[in-house]
C-alpha cells in the first residue's frame, strides 16, 4: 500500500507541474479598436492558455464577461462606446478580485477611459488633460519583477503626440518614466493595477515589449487556473482513499 501511496503522490505531483506549465492563466485583452494583434504578441510569449479579445469601441463589456480570468488588459485606440461605464466595469472587476493593466490611451482625451477605475487608489496614472510626445523610452525607476526577461535598452514602442503626460495616483509607485520626466509604468497601492502609458497593438515579434506587458499581467493577476486546484482535490482524495484502506 506505500508503493501505491507514493505512485499516487508522484502522479499528483506530476501532473501539477505539468498544468501548471502546460495552461497558464487564461487573460482577456479590451480594446478600443478593431485590431486585435496584441493578441498575437501576448500569445507568443507562450505564458498563457490563452488571450481573448473584446472590442470596447462597439459595446460595453459586462461584469460577467470579465469574470473567470486571471487578469485583464485595457486599452483605447478609439473611444470606447461607454467611457465611463466601463471605466465602472472595471473598478467592480478589480474589486471582486481581478488584476488589471491599463494602457494608451486611457489616459488621453478624447480616448480615455473614465468612471470608478479613475477613483483615487484605483488606476495608479492619472489623466490631466495633457497630451504630447514622449522620449521613445523606458527607464527603470523602482525594482520591480515586471522587468524580469526583458531587455528596456533594447525595447520598442509606438509613440506620437496623442501620449498622455500623467501625474502619479496618491499611493502609487512609479516603476518607469521615459527619461526625461514624464511618467510611464506605475502600480496602485493595493499591487493589483498597472498603468502602461504605452500602445500595446504593436508588430505581434516585438519580443521584450510582449514579455514586458505579460509579466505586468501576471503581477497583478489572481490565483492559479481552476482546474489546478481540480487536479489538486482528486489526487489528494486519492492519496486519502489508499490510506483510509490501509487502515482497514
Amino acid at each position: 500500500m506505500r508503493n501505491l501511496r507514493q505512485i499516487l503522490l508522484g502522479f499528483v505531483s506530476t501532473m501539477l507541474c505539468a498544468t501548471a506549465f502546460a495552461s497558464g492563466p487564461s487573460v482577456l485583452v479590451l480594446g478600443a479598436d478593431g485590431d486585435n494583434t496584441i493578441t498575437s504578441g501576448l500569445m507568443g510569449t507562450g505564458l498563457f492558455s490563452s488571450v481573448n479579445y473584446y472590442n470596447t469601441a462597439s459595446s460595453t463589456p459586462m461584469i460577467g464577461d470579465l469574470s473567470g480570468y486571471s487578469a485583464v488588459l485595457a486599452f483605447t485606440n478609439y473611444p470606447p462606446a461607454n467611457p465611463s461605464g466601463l471605466g465602472d466595469i472595471l473598478k467592480q472587476y478589480v474589486d471582486n478580485g481581478g488584476g488589471l493593466v491599463i494602457n494608451t490611451y486611457a489616459f488621453s482625451d478624447p480616448w480615455s477611459i473614465t468612471g470608478g477605475i479613475t477613483n483615487s487608489g484605483y488606476a495608479p496614472l492619472v489623466n490631466v488633460g495633457s497630451n504630447g510626445y514622449v522620449s521613445g523610452l523606458l527607464v527603470q525607476t523602482a525594482p520591480s519583477a515586471i522587468f524580469t526577461g526583458v531587455n528596456l535598452g533594447t525595447l520598442t514602442y509606438f509613440n506620437n503626440s496623442n501620449f498622455s503626460h500623467p501625474t502619479l495616483d496618491a499611493g502609487a509607485t512609479l516603476l518607469a518614466d521615459d527619461g526625461y520626466g514624464i511618467n510611464m509604468i506605475a502600480i496602485n497601492a493595493s499591487g493589483n493595477i498597472i498603468a502602461n502609458n504605452t500602445f500595446p497593438n504593436l508588430d505581434p515579434n516585438n519580443g521584450d515589449y510582449y514579455r514586458l506587458t505579460a509579466n505586468e499581467l501576471l503581477a497583478v493577476g489572481a490565483v492559479p487556473e481552476p482546474e489546478t486546484y481540480a487536479m489538486l482535490l482528486i489526487g489528494l482524495s486519492a492519496i486519502g482513499f489508499a490510506a483510509k484502506r490501509r487502515k482497514a
